[in-house]
């Protein structure tokens, strides 16, 4: 048109466009696609008024994935960020705290930088540290535990030493 919009119908879909590449389309399978050349300037946004934007699948089955070559930041402007899976009757998944920058795995509200949390009673909990020479299975590594009856352990799964120190000393092996 003289203003500078495309408008495309075919056998192929429907294009609206401001540009050659940048725009709008809707195949012919009902598949849409925004693109935008830009720059980052001219980035493109989901903007709501109304309270929030889903993406979704349709089928509540299929993966949403995010394709970049560059970094892919989420932000949160005044907000947590939570990603979860599975019920939502329970913090299913991990939580980056705004205010204080803690990380929650289990839990919505973490109370230190790193917060593990079951919803369930007399679960094991544990951190594992291990590489490719220990391994990845469940009983390769370093874990620090706490166990089904409430009892704490620091447990070396290597044929190797367990060394405490402090002020930069080894004092125990």
């Amino acid at each position: 048109s003289s203003l500078g919009y495309n408008f495309l119908f075919g056998s192929g879909g429907v294009t609206l466009s401001t540009s050659g590449t940048s725009g709008i389309n809707i195949d012919t399978f009902g598949s849409a696609s925004i693109t935008s050349n830009q720059g980052a300037a001219n980035a493109i946004e989901l903007i709501s008024t109304a309270g929030g934007i889903d993406i979704s699948t349709g089928s509540g089955t299929g993966d949403i994935d995010i394709l970049s070559g560059d970094a892919i930041n989420i932000k949160s402007v005044g907000g947590n960020i939570s990603l979860s899976a599975g019920s939502l009757s329970y913090a299913s998944g991990v939580t980056l705290e705004a205010s204080s920058g803690y990380v929650g795995i289990g839990t919505n509200n973490p109370v230190y930088p790193l917060h593990l949390h079951s919803g369930n009673t007399a679960t094991d909990q544990r951190i594992m540290l291990s590489d490719a020479t220990t391994g990845i299975a469940g009983l390769d590594g370093f874990h620090i535990i706490k166990d089904t009856g409430q009892d704490a352990y620091l447990w070396n799964y290597e044929n190797q030493e367990l060394r405490f120190g402090t002020n930069n000393t080894e004092r125990l092996t």
